[in-house]
């Protein structure tokens, strides 16, 4: 499997704890340029929400949103375990 050996981070963004509060942040950080058309209160609620805002953000947004968004998609995944630092 690619990319087997490395490893996977135990904190893929901002040492954030969980994927909700690493999709807070990263939403906060591009609402006015990325998410301008959303509620100005609104958070994706469920992994499928935070997938489509990581969509937004990649494609409004520079090479440093897209970068930051693909570090936060691997804890959407059902098979990921890095909101658990030990396993």
């Amino acid at each position: 499997m690619r990319g087997q050996g490395r490893g996977r981070p135990s904190a893929p963004y901002n040492g954030a704890v969980t994927w909700q509060e690493a999709i807070r942040e990263l939403t906060d950080q591009y609402r006015d340029r990325c998410l301008w058309f959303l509620r100005r209160d609104y958070y994706p609620a469920t992994p499928e929400e935070a997938e489509q805002v990581l969509r937004y953000i990649e494609r409004y947004g520079d090479l440093e949103a897209f970068r930051r968004a693909a570090r936060i998609r691997p804890w959407l995944s059902p098979h990921s375990s890095a909101t658990s630092a030990g396993s």
